[in-house]
């Protein structure tokens, strides 16, 4: 009663592209804090990227698993 094959292959890169996203503003995060200039704007801007990662990762998990529960009905 595993999940299907779509279903994994969806959730696996979707987490990797949401892992990526997390860490390019984690990034721009790090390095706003390192410049010489503290940029207000900078920081949030990379804490709404962060969010959008974590807005991926959800939405890539539960997309999987609604993908999977529609295609078990169908057969």
């Amino acid at each position: 009663m595993g999940l299907s094959e779509t279903s994994l292959k969806i959730m696996k890169y979707g987490l990797q592209s949401a892992v990526a996203v997390s860490l390019v503003g984690l990034a721009t995060y790090i390095l706003n804090h390192r410049a010489n200039i503290f940029n207000y704007l900078g920081e949030q801007l990379s804490i709404y990227i962060i969010l959008a990662g974590v807005s991926l990762f959800v939405q890539f998990i539960i997309g999987g698993l609604i993908l999977d529960t529609m295609q078990k009905r169908r057969s």
